[in-house]
């Protein structure tokens, strides 16, 4: 079991979470988190984890993205994943020729693909 550096700190962080957050977060399974304070309360929380993220996926043809998008989950059950999220990035300018016929099919029904909320930042 974890004990936080400070509970009466983790306290007001998960209370801040709880209120201000729109999805329940387990501080706990972030690999880091930062809190903000402003005389004594919590108005700022960030965290990050790692996860591994697929930057190219192609195919021309629907049997072989479903067999890849099974050997992509082997591979990451097979590295101690199981159950955790793996980003896979689909280019918003792609024309929509540009994409295998069945991807919907492979990622969203078989893979049980969601759209992720995601910006992604450059580190200076």
């Amino acid at each position: 079991m974890l004990t936080p550096a400070d509970p009466e700190l983790h306290d007001k962080a998960v209370d801040f979470c709880a209120r201000e957050l729109a999805e329940e977060i387990n501080l706990s399974e972030l690999s880091k988190c930062w809190v903000a304070l402003k005389d004594g309360e919590v108005v700022g929380v960030m965290g990050y984890v790692l996860k591994p993220d697929v930057p190219v996926i192609r195919a021309i043809d629907v049997n072989a993205l479903s067999l890849m998008g099974e050997r992509l989950q082997s591979f990451f059950a097979d590295m101690g994943c199981r159950g955790k999220e793996v980003l896979i990035h689909l280019a918003r300018n792609e024309k929509p020729e540009q994409r295998c016929q069945g991807w919907r099919q492979v990622l969203v029904t078989e893979q049980h693909a969601v759209p992720a909320d995601r910006y992604i930042v450059k580190v200076r």
